[in-house]
Parts: C-alpha cells; structure tokens; sequence
C-alpha cells in the first residue's frame, strides 16, 4: 500500500535527477497506479516544499509517469496530474534558475507536440508559464530593492550557494526518511512477538527497502556536505595566497611611501641650509627670498624660470649668486 510517508520517501530519492533515479521512482509509481490521486496530491505538495532544482526532477517525474501512462493507454495518472501540472509548471519556473526555466518550456513543448494532455491544459500551461515569465522579468528589471542595488552572487560563491541548497534538499529528504523507516522498525521489529506469516515477511522487505532508502539519502548528504567542504578549503586557500600576495604590495607600497618623505625631508634641508648661507652672505636678499617662500606665490618662485632678475622690495636686484641658489633650488625640486 503507498502510504504517504512512503510516497514522500519515494519523491526525496530523486536527488541528482539523473535517468536511473527518474525512471525508478517513475516505475514505482506507476505500479501503484490505483494510489494516482494520493500520490499525485503528495507529488504536488512535495514540489511545493522543494527548491529549484529539486521542483525540476519532480516535473522530470511526472513527465516520465504521463508519458509512460499514455503509451500503455492508461489514464488514472494522466488524469490525475491534469488538475495539478499547469499550478506545478508555474511554481517550478518562478523559483528556478534560467537553466530550469529553458528545461520547464522544452519539456511543455514536449507534452504539446506528444499530445499527452489535454489542448486545455496544454493551453493552460503555456498561459501560466507566459505569466510566471512575466513575473520573473519585471523583478529582474526592477532595478533597485529598499534603496541599494541588487548584487549578484559572486561567482566563486555560485557553487558553493547550489551545493546549500542541495544539502539543505539532502538533510529534508534523509530526516523524512529517516524518520519513517525507524518509525516502521519500531512497529515491526520491536513488537512482543514475531508471527511465522508469510504477511510479515513481506512487511520486513518493506521495512528494508525503507532503511535502504534512508542510508542511500543520508549517504547523499554527507556527499554534498564534504563536496561543500572541499569547494570552501578551496576557497579558503586562494584567499590565503591571495592576501599574501595584496600584503606584500602593501609593504611594498609603504616603502615607496617612506622613501619619497625620506627625500622630502633631505630636500627641504638642503634648501633651508642654502638659505642659511645666503643669509651669512646677503642679509638683504636673503631676507627677501624667505618672504617669498612664505608668501601665496611660493610655487611660482620655484618653479617659474625668467629671463629678466626678479626685483626685491626695495627696487634692488638679486645678485647673481642668489639667482643660483633659485636654480638649485629648481633641479631639486623636479628630481
């Protein structure tokens, strides 16, 4: 009998998607084709309790069960996933990525060119698709969220990110069905007393079929936990190697930094001890190039060059000498 534990269970196997997984549960549920309607509702609400990616292998499931059903000309699950395919289709597009949302549009080309459903809900399908397309645009294009821009997720984080929402599929998936095979032990083997039946024995195959499948999603937890672990040691390191590197150009930065004050410094003094020995020599004009490297137009004095000899405050001109200390003055300053 599908019990709704045991169909949960069933749906929590699909973790990777592949063919092998799909095409298994698909024949399990297709031997239960008189459960269609309470499998389908449990597939329904499994699908809306699933991430992207798993909400995808679901719609793989339910494609590979319909077109299954169609080919032997029975219709309980054709039927059955009518009411609910269209609602599915539009739920698994809104929340997938790009990548799933290319995957939902071929598999419903897929169902219109096969005729596995109905023209209505063909029809409805595609108009609940165009909606959510829609939908996922105009979010996209919305541009700013509570003032800030929407960041994407860096690119070294991407896989990191996919691999969380699996596990956190993983652990949902093994729970549920950890949880209903020690539930099943309890009641089988833990009971007072063991009947010689022929009913028990098939009780305990069920019973091991569940503890088989809770090890295999368990197993398939732990495998993405230690590939997110690998993915984050990774990561980890070419942040090491990279901040070493950003360190040393730090250093080398400061010692730039320290060089060029060094400079400054030994520059500034060679020019107050010019200065100095200009003031021992012409008080006068001395007294006047201070002044000017004081005042406002202390660059010009520096940098500009004239022809002519610059004129001191009381109408005398600066003697050769001085005029000397100016061009030392300007070659220290440009090198």
């Amino acid at each position: 009998m599908a019990t709704p534990d045991l169909i949960r269970s069933k749906f929590a196997a699909l973790n990777s998607g592949s063919q092998e997984e799909i095409t298994s549960v698909s024949s399990w549920v297709l031997f239960h084709r008189r459960s269609a309607k309470q499998i389908v509702e449990t597939w329904m609400q499994s699908l809306r309790d699933a991430s992207g990616l798993r909400k995808l292998n679901l719609i793989y499931l339910a494609n590979d069960v319909t077109q299954q059903s169609k080919a032997r000309k029975r219709e309980e699950f054709v039927n059955a996933f009518s009411t609910v395919i269209a609602e599915a289709m539009e739920n698994a597009y809104r929340h997938g990525t790009q990548d799933v949302q290319n995957r939902l549009k071929h598999v419903a080309n897929v169902w219109e060119q096969r005729n596995v459903f109905s023209e209505n809900v063909i029809m409805d399908v595609n108009k609940r698709l165009e909606i959510a397309e829609k939908s996922v645009k105009k979010s996209l294009s919305g541009g700013k969220m509570g003032g800030l821009l929407k960041l994407s997720l860096a690119p070294e984080l991407s896989k990191i990110n996919l691999l969380y929402h699996s596990l956190i599929e993983s652990i949902s998936s093994s729970s549920l069905a950890i949880g209903s095979s020690f539930g099943f032990y309890s009641q089988l083997i833990e009971a007072e007393a063991t009947p010689a039946s022929p009913l028990y024995v098939s009780k305990l195959f069920q019973l091991l079929e569940s503890l088989k499948l809770s090890y295999s999603t368990s197993k398939a937890a732990i495998l993405v936990r230690e590939d997110i672990i690998k993915q984050l040691e990774a990561l980890l390191q070419e942040n090491n190697s990279m901040l070493s590197k950003e360190n040393e150009q730090l250093n080398e930065i400061q010692k730039k930094i320290d060089h060029v004050n060094d400079m400054k410094q030994q520059v500034e003094k060679m020019i107050t001890d010019m200065l100095e020995t200009s003031e021992d020599e012409n008080p006068s004009s001395s007294t006047a190039i201070k002044e000017e490297f004081s005042s406002k137009d202390q660059q010009t004095l520096l940098y500009e060059e004239s022809s002519e000899l610059p004129v001191i405050n009381d109408g005398t001109k600066i003697d050769s000498e001085v005029l000397d200390l100016k061009k030392v003055s300007n070659n220290l300053t440009y090198e």
